[in-house]
């Protein structure tokens, strides 16, 4: 916070207020060199839906009971099988 007062362009007195956010199970992938290889997945996007339900078919009891919530197509493991089918 103090750094970004020290590099804030108006007072702080002129600041009404501050927010932060942050968005869950986003995937990004890097290289070894740790540089962004592909674009993040959005926590919200439903594209691997066919992936959850096959992952719930092969080990969906397992993962409940562990996790205490079923497999959807937001997980970070959804989204992988996703990216492991269409970009290998």
């Amino acid at each position: 916070m103090k750094q970004a007062l020290a590099n804030a362009e108006i007072p702080a007195t002129e600041i009404a207020g501050v927010s932060v956010s942050a968005g869950a199970h986003i995937p990004v992938l890097m290289d070894a060199a740790g540089e962004v290889i592909r674009p993040a997945i959005m926590w919200s996007d439903q594209r691997s839906l066919l992936e959850a339900q096959a992952l719930h078919a092969q080990a969906g009891d397992m993962i409940t009971k562990t996790s205490l919530n079923r497999i959807n197509p937001t997980w970070t493991l959804a989204m992988l099988a996703w990216l492991q089918k269409h970009e290998p």
